[in-house]
């Protein structure tokens, strides 16, 4: 989302909101885990002049970006419904939206083909939090574990801003 928008609720409807504009969530769907939020759409006025103008060919990538960046089979499916012809000889190419949307973060492996040599040669650094403040304030846990020793380290935080203090110390006690 870029800056400035603001999210609120009520319940389990969502809304975003950003200068004049507002999204609410209101659909609500149960699942089997929870619940999903949607919300009505008004139909683009660019489909309505499309549908006007079904005698002549459009580019696939217009429609793409157009149609909400649907897949090529969904485009083809949307336009034959609406009598509109797509463009035969421009390849649907991937948009800029797509690929961010697209991204798949990259695994990071369990194991290591390298041991360390000394003590905090490798430190393998975790940390976790929890939905309510637990007893004493702390909110948030730091596990760290010594790939030499095997040894672990814990710490509870109150902020997860103080993982660099606890971590720092850590550092200056190997």
């Amino acid at each position: 989302m870029t800056t400035g928008w603001f999210i609120s609720n009520v319940g389990p409807v969502l809304t975003l909101k950003k200068d004049d504009t507002s999204i609410t969530f209101d659909r609500i769907f149960d699942t089997k885990d929870g619940f999903l939020g949607g919300v009505d759409m008004i139909a683009k006025e660019e489909i309505a002049n499309l549908c006007l103008q079904s005698n002549r060919a459009h580019d696939i990538n217009f429609l793409h970006k157009l149609f909400g960046h649907c897949a090529q089979d969904t485009i083809a499916n949307t336009a034959k419904h609406y009598n509109l012809q797509v463009t035969a000889r421009t390849p649907l190419e991937p948009c800029s939206m797509c690929k961010i949307v697209n991204a798949v973060q990259t695994d990071v492996p369990k194991k290591t083909s390298t041991k360390a040599t000394k003590p905090g040669g490798g430190l393998f650094i975790d940390s976790t939090s929890v939905k309510e403040i637990g007893f004493g304030g702390y909110k948030y846990a730091l596990g760290i574990l010594d790939d030499y020793s095997g040894c672990t380290f814990g710490a509870l935080l109150k902020k997860k801003s103080d993982q660099q203090q606890v971590i720092l110390a850590f550092l200056q006690c190997l």
